[in-house]
């Protein structure tokens, strides 16, 4: 499959990309097509706050920060009352949208780094050996929203005039106030202000601006209002934790954890794991090196920076938490090192290559494709319009909530 095309055609590319966001999502989450379901906070906390206090709940923080994407969706269909059967419907296929968006925005900022394969540079983050839990729901589409804003620093066109710059101020500010990222970012903004000062103008200052004082707001609230959130994991750490942390993943990702351990000891799956990690290192510096861009450093002290704000929130149990388990947490840095592979070695980029990355993602089905336990949601919601049942369950397991008295 090639990505590339040597004359590039508007419609044909937004076409191409909006198919490879449907399939790519099709395979990892099919059911979230055909039988939507909510996941987590999808209700609980986004809609039913919703529904509790109103445009309130916009600035209401949770997990420590505000989360206005999903809330907006949340507002969206709580103020246009659809019947709670379409409820997940509805949140599934705003995720959706939001992804085909978010790549779609990728293709056309990308035309400023003048690479071949703007295409599969866009749609990248679909493919990244993560679990699939952060598609196709409103809790996790925070993480997804998150690289609009590290793009944007990193391809920035400033060119941009009319709507297209009124809408990214916009898109900007929301996104700011989405998930603890502009707080992450905006030490790396007082950087880029700093190293471009000579550069600057008033309408370049401004989205940058907007990261700051979005960041500023989240620290607010991460500190202040709501700063008890518990985010450790339970249990005694492994020795080595942060040795594990990266031989845990690698042993994931090479299929060593399961499918040749009746072959291999632990102790031989780590070196394994461990060595491969260190060739992939060296190809990734090398490549990091020759790559002819002045702001690839955003990339990759970003994609430093979510890590290690990771290990600090789950420390010294973060060896425990692996990226074919919690995408979430892997989504970003992740991405941001496939758009520095994919910039360092565009030029020499073949479709074979391409192939036999393909066989790699597809070969973890096990892991990326996931369908959630289905509560039969649909039964649950016209047993609670009969007045048989009030508490409904969603997934995770574990997971219900008590929807309110008919009136």
């Amino acid at each position: 499959m090639d990505f590339s095309f040597k004359q590039p055609n508007k419609s044909r590319d937004v076409t191409l990309i909006f198919l490879i966001v449907l399939g790519v999502l099709l395979f990892r989450r099919f059911d979230a097509f055909t039988n939507p379901q909510l996941w987590a906070e999808d209700y609980p906390i986004f809609f039913f706050q919703y529904s509790q206090m109103g445009l309130k709940s916009l600035i209401t923080p949770y997990a420590g920060y505000m989360h206005f994407v999903p809330r907006l969706i949340a507002i969206l269909f709580g103020a246009l009352r659809v019947n709670y059967l379409y409820i997940p419907l509805c949140y599934n296929y705003s995720a959706f949208l939001i992804t085909f968006f978010i790549a779609l925005n990728t293709w056309r900022t990308s035309s400023s780094l003048n690479i071949k394969h703007r295409i599969f540079y866009a749609t990248s983050f679909l493919f990244l050996p993560v679990a699939s839990d952060i598609f196709m729901n409103i809790t996790n589409i925070i993480w997804i929203t998150g690289l609009y804003q590290v793009n944007f620093l990193f391809t920035r066109n400033d060119n941009n005039t009319g709507k297209w710059w009124y809408l990214n101020l916009v898109v900007i500010f929301i996104i700011s106030l989405t998930g603890p990222f502009s707080a992450l970012l905006s030490p790396l903004v007082l950087v880029i202000m700093l190293l471009e000062r000579k550069e600057l103008t008033l309408k370049k200052i401004l989205p940058l601006s907007l990261i700051l004082i979005g960041g500023v707001i989240q620290v607010i609230s991460i500190k202040f209002l709501d700063p008890n959130f518990y985010r450790g994991q339970p249990g005694p750490p492994e020795q080595y934790h942060l040795l594990r942390l990266i031989t845990n993943n690698m042993s994931e990702m090479l299929f060593l954890k399961y499918d040749f351990m009746r072959w291999l000891s632990p102790s031989i799956a780590m070196v394994v794991s461990l060595l491969s990690f260190m060739v992939f290192s060296y190809v990734f510096i090398r490549g990091y090196i020759k790559t002819d861009n002045k702001r690839k450093y955003i990339l990759l002290v970003y994609a430093i920076i979510v890590l290690a704000a990771f290990i600090k929130a789950y420390w010294p149990n973060e060896s425990k938490v692996l990226a074919l388990d919690n995408a979430r947490y892997y989504f970003i840095p992740f991405a941001c090192i496939g758009w520095l592979i994919i910039l360092s070695f565009d030029k020499t980029i073949k479709p074979a290559y391409i192939g036999v990355y393909l066989i790699f993602f597809i070969a973890h089905h096990r892991s990326i494709r996931m369908s959630f336990t289905d509560k039969h949601w649909k039964t649950q919601i016209l047993e609670y319009y009969d007045g048989k049942r009030q508490e409904i369950d969603v997934n995770p397991d574990g997971w219900h909530f008590a929807l309110p008295d008919k009136k």
